[in-house]
């Protein structure tokens, strides 16, 4: 197994003020000593923490309480590193975040003209705008409000406007926003590298990739630590598991441990999609269409392609 191991951590905002804008904040905690998924950047699946490592955060607080939008982790900011190295010419960046992005770009010789990041709100921009690279233009409207009349021929185009606190409350945006967002974009700059970022397989720059036995497997963005990764134990994996378990027993084949085992891909809008599956004939038809699930594979969506080993 990769794993990279992580003795200290340090990044552009770990110089950041912990203040509050809004209802937005700056705040800073540590990632306690275990594993955690590093995504396939740089053929890594995991890092190892030994020792406490400090980690910026920006939250949003919604309904009183406090939702992580960013993080300066490993994960979040090597690939931050990724797409930039991989950016080109004219880039426009669409989430300001904390800026990870806006950092890495000006160092890269290839981005030699214009950097613009659009963010909707006033509040993040006045918490991370004083720490910007002075060549970055911010522009604080909406990303969607701007694109429609902006006239640039972009050759880069970055777009990190989903939250995982979205996700979180299941609002998963994959089918209502995101392929709509990227035939959009696609169809108005296609000659543009496109990625949506936290969507590897709609994305032209791709941070994580492993190579095993001569082929490449894409990594989908995770997270395994937090209130995040109780939300979906208690919310969706536990029922999920139990769901599987039954239609295994039903169908009693050495693919039942794989299915049972296979917790790392999970498509958080999988309560409502899962049943739509459960009257698929033949047992290999109906293991594949559980993993389209758990993955976030859709049968009429040809940008998401996995492989399956086990069958």
């Amino acid at each position: 197994m990769n794993i990279l191991d992580v003795e200290q951590w340090v990044t552009p905002a770990s110089k950041y003020k912990e203040e509050r804008a809004g209802n937005f904040r700056i705040r800073r905690m540590d990632y306690l000593p275990g594993l955690y998924i590093l995504g396939g950047i740089d053929e890594h699946v995991y890092y190892s923490v030994k020792k406490p490592i400090p980690i910026t955060r920006l939250e949003e607080c919604v309904n009183g309480e406090w939702h992580e939008l960013m993080v300066d982790d490993p994960l979040h900011s090597m690939s931050m590193l990724k797409y930039a190295q991989a950016s080109t010419g004219n880039v426009l960046v669409a989430g300001l975040g904390l800026g990870l992005i806006a950092h890495e770009l000006v160092k890269i010789k290839g981005v030699e003209t214009t950097i613009t990041v659009i963010e909707e709100s006033a509040d993040v921009c006045r918490l991370v705008s004083q720490y910007l690279p002075t060549r970055i233009e911010l522009i604080n409207c909406d990303f969607w409000d701007f694109i429609k009349d902006d006239k640039t021929e972009w050759d880069t185009i970055l777009v990190d406007i989903w939250s995982v606190y979205d996700i979180q409350r299941q609002i998963h945006p994959r089918l209502t926003e995101v392929l709509p967002s990227y035939f959009s974009l696609k169809g108005k700059h296609p000659n543009a590298k496109l990625s949506l970022c936290g969507y590897p397989q709609l994305s032209d720059i791709k941070p994580g990739e492993i190579k095993r036995e001569g082929k490449w497997h894409l990594y989908s963005h995770q997270m395994l630590r937090g209130s995040m990764r109780d939300y979906i134990i208690d919310q969706v994996k536990k029922p999920l598991m139990k769901a599987i378990i039954v239609l295994a027993n039903r169908y009693p084949e050495p693919t039942r441990e794989n299915c049972i085992n296979s917790n790392s891909h999970i498509l958080l809008d999988i309560q409502d999609e899962f049943l739509t599956y459960e009257d698929h004939k033949g047992r290999r038809d109906l293991f594949k269409a559980i993993f389209r699930i758990l993955i976030g594979e859709y049968e009429h969506d040809p940008y998401y392609h996995y492989r399956f080993d086990w069958f």
